[in-house]
């Protein structure tokens, strides 16, 4: 009977944890604010994080959930033409766009962000007029309609978590959380997106960080 009772007691628990959708966290840094940990925000690497690869990187979040996180680092730059890597694209042979470090996973997979005035067919929203695609031909569709497409970024890779390991690195310190903008992406140069965030953080009174899962 007791190891009946035990074992509901654990159930209960585990039935309970799940249905959580949010969790509190202590996070400095944001003016006061809830910032909530999910797609369409900013992973700002803080100072001395460990490891080359993401220092001083600033990633935007393209999904987040119980399964685990990804994202891709908007301030990266490489040294590639759009027009080399994508020689099949007639719109880029006179790009002077270049293509952009997304992350480590997966680098020879180019993946989307778009500006754009309305949602375009075939784009997943991430915040605001910015949007997302894995689908490399939807360019050919899009970046036709110079009414509509106002801003393109490709880049190679991505930046992935397993269920849980962001958060633990966010709580160990690795990471700040930030609304995420399209000027920052589309507008800014890349070399001063990390530094102007960093400014912002260090000089606005403390906040909250709320972890929301999507469903």
């Amino acid at each position: 009977m007791i190891q009946l009772i035990r074992k509901y007691l654990l159930l209960s628990i585990l039935s309970f944890f799940f249905s959580i959708t949010s969790f509190v966290f202590p996070m400095d840094g944001f003016a006061g604010e809830k910032v909530y940990l999910e797609k369409g925000v900013f992973l700002v690497a803080k100072t001395g994080i460990g490891g080359q690869y993401f220092k001083q990187t600033v990633i935007l979040l393209i999904k987040h959930g119980r399964e685990g996180t990804s994202g891709l680092i908007i301030n990266r730059p490489s040294k590639h033409l759009l027009s080399s890597v994508l020689p099949g694209f007639k719109q880029f042979e006179n790009s002077k766009e270049l293509l952009f470090v997304g992350g480590p996973l997966k680098p020879h997979i180019p993946l989307l962000l778009l500006r754009a005035e309305e949602a375009p067919h075939g784009w997943v929203k991430i915040v605001d007029d910015v949007y997302y695609s894995h689908n490399i031909d939807i360019i050919a569709r899009k970046t036709k309609d110079k009414d509509v497409v106002q801003s393109l970024r490709v880049y190679g890779g991505y930046a992935g978590w397993a269920s849980g390991q962001l958060e633990a690195e966010i709580s160990r310190g690795g990471w700040s959380i930030e609304h995420a903008d399209a000027g920052s992406i589309f507008d800014k140069n890349p070399e001063d997106v990390w530094g102007d965030l960093i400014k912002k953080r260090e000089t606005t009174p403390a906040g909250m960080m709320l972890v929301n899962y999507e469903k």
